[in-house]
């Protein structure tokens, strides 16, 4: 697979977890934007006035799959409330039921941070491009855990749009203009046929055993594949909706996210294991192939 001139490292190749079978040149690769280069993580002060509050770092990789390649997902801090727990009988044992919910915190606002991709498209043209994913209401997660043995789903159903600018193609600025982006929100096809409306990604956590695998309050890893919505207002003075349509949109995205240890911020004496003086969380996860 060849190395667009243009990325910053290595080209990462499609997740094992679903690799991508699309027809182009592909590698995709994410790089922080200019002055997101610090030392350390990104500010992420969780909430101390509610007891229920909880507060956790986010990264990950996407496959871009009419890319041929995989997107790393940048470090983002996420604001979460543990909001219900009941623990239930069912023929098959006692299951503990947690329903949470969670924005998305950059800067004050509910998005994830920038990030600059360089691919090849077009027949192999080096194209740039920042990446901006907003959410567009409240995050929930929903967990069923089996208690003896430890085993259980969680399902994280979150509303994003995705919008391109500061386009490139070949070092030539490409003028998207500042409101191209996905027609709807990504979406997944949702376990639940009542809730599968087309209109929110679903991840979902596999607790395997104790210890082994994910769960809310020790993080692990959610997966899961989405579709990208065909775009809309791209483009200054020429309709450039269908070119980043055909490069871009389609099904089977797979999007694999790790979610560190989260701290309890709502907590008037939080876990220095977990958490900061500052009430930021300790555990900083690291993207998973």
């Amino acid at each position: 697979r060849a190395q667009t001139p243009m990325a910053a490292g290595p080209p990462i190749g499609p997740l094992t977890g679903a690799p991508a079978t699309g027809g182009g040149p592909g590698t995709l690769v994410i790089e922080p934007l200019p002055g997101e280069r610090a030392a350390r993580p990104p500010r992420c002060v969780g909430d101390t006035v509610d007891e229920l509050a909880l507060v956790a770092y986010v990264t990950g990789f996407s496959n871009v799959e009419k890319l041929d390649g995989a997107a790393r997902l940048p470090l983002a801090c996420v604001q979460l409330v543990d909001a219900f727990k009941e623990i239930v009988e069912r023929p098959d044992g006692f299951h503990l039921l947690q329903h949470a919910t969670g924005e998305l915190d950059y800067r004050g606002k509910r998005m994830m941070p920038p990030a600059k991709a360089t691919f090849l498209s077009f027949g192999g043209v080096p194209t740039t491009a920042t990446m901006e994913l907003t959410q567009l209401r409240t995050m929930t997660i929903d967990t069923d855990i089996l208690l003896l043995p430890s085993t259980g789903t969680t399902l994280a159903r979150v509303a994003l749009s995705l919008r391109l600018y500061d386009v490139e193609v070949n070092g030539v600025p490409l003028d998207v203009g500042p409101n191209c982006r996905t027609r709807g929100p990504l979406y997944s096809k949702d376990p639940d046929p009542a809730r599968d409306t087309r209109d929110h990604v679903v991840l979902t956590g596999v607790l395997k055993g104790p210890g082994d695998g994910y769960q809310l309050v020790t993080g692990g890893v959610l997966d899961g594949t989405v579709t990208i919505p065909p775009f809309t207002g791209c483009g200054v003075g020429e309709d450039l909706d269908p070119l980043l349509t055909a490069a871009v949109s389609g099904p089977g995205n797979y999007i694999k996210q790790v979610q560190g240890a989260p701290c309890s911020s709502g907590n008037p004496r939080p876990d220095p294991e977990f958490c900061t003086p500052g009430h930021e969380p300790v555990k900083v996860p690291k993207p998973e192939r």
